[in-house]
């Protein structure tokens, strides 16, 4: 709610651009989920060039946007095919930038009778069109992200 967002949330922001630290915010919506409120929320992350991506859910597929300044990586749940996690990494490379790796890795089941039983059902919610697959285009998946650190130095 807005009394988190100006409570915590603007101050940890305004507390990491004076330290010169990057920042990941992760939420359960991705902006696109927030209605009324995308445009403020964008607006918001947008002023802040130390912050790298926001991390999201919710939407039960694998999307990567870039707004203003910051890319929002939105990642599938568990729970649907293809039961895929997204690990990330940041990387400060020797040529001026930043990359944010995004990659999908699968959840190995062997063994595990629930995991298994899980994976069936999602594969059978997908194939049987009860559900879509949550996999996402091809450039949703497995990214790099390349972001220019010397536009992400301290700000005033």
């Amino acid at each position: 709610d807005r009394q988190d967002i100006d409570q915590f949330l603007v101050p940890a922001l305004e507390a990491a651009r004076a330290e010169g630290k990057w920042v990941i915010i992760v939420t359960h919506h991705a902006s696109g989920d927030l209605l009324n409120y995308a445009t403020e929320w964008r607006s918001l992350l947008g002023r802040y060039k130390n912050l790298l991506m926001h991390l999201a859910a919710h939407s039960h597929s694998n999307h990567v946007r870039k707004f203003n300044s910051y890319w929002e990586v939105q990642s599938a749940a568990l729970a649907d095919f293809p039961h895929q996690l997204r690990l990330i990494e940041v990387h400060r490379q020797d040529n001026g930038y930043l990359t944010v790796s995004g990659v999908m890795v699968d959840v190995a089941t062997d063994g595990d009778a629930l995991g298994e039983a899980g994976w069936r059902l999602g594969a059978l919610d997908t194939v049987s069109g009860w559900k879509s697959n949550g996999s996402g285009s091809r450039g949703d998946r497995n990214v790099r992200l390349w972001i220019p650190e010397k536009a992400r130095s301290r700000q005033p």
